[in-house]
């Protein structure tokens, strides 16, 4: 009896520690598919669709915080917001792509046509000071502040091994 919760109690441990630790985990094998520009890797790690919501979102938000103090004296303000808007909805869905991170990754531009590699001045490591939240057993999302300090969300695995 005494062997067997030794075992339960082990078994509940290790359990709880992989519970812990596998969002790092994936986030190590995250940053390491963004490193090698694998992009099948990246496409069963990441849930692409609503990253690209959460982009749109926050990139619309930004705009709107510039652009409505600018425009508001413009009769066509309202015109420009919009095309704005379709505007970043349309580079959002064309770039935000697991070939499309794999090239940024690479430090490359991604494009329709050719790749033509960008300056690699930019040394910054994939998400450094990242915040990991759960949101289920096997999802989870990480934050990653920007130069102000503000957070953008992105959202991360479904396999978080």
């Amino acid at each position: 009896m005494k062997r067997a919760l030794q075992v339960a109690a082990t078994v509940f441990i290790v359990i709880g520690v992989y519970f812990a630790l596998s969002p790092y985990l994936a986030l190590r094998g995250l940053r390491s598919a963004l490193y090698s520009g694998d992009s099948v890797v990246l496409e069963d790690r990441v849930d692409f669709p609503r990253l690209r919501e959460n982009l749109k979102a926050q990139l619309n938000v930004a705009m709107l915080k510039n652009l409505n103090s600018e425009l508001s004296a413009n009769p066509f303000s309202a015109l420009a917001l919009g095309l704005a808007s379709k505007l970043v909805e349309g580079m959002v869905d064309s770039f935000v792509t697991p070939a499309g991170i794999a090239s940024l990754a690479r430090g490359e531009r991604p494009d329709t046509g050719s790749i033509a590699p960008t300056s690699s001045s930019s040394t910054k490591e994939p998400f450094a000071n990242a915040r990991v939240t759960r949101e289920a057993l096997d999802r989870f999302s990480v934050w990653v502040p920007n130069d102000k300090g503000e957070e953008a969300i992105v959202t991360a695995l479904s396999n978080c091994t």
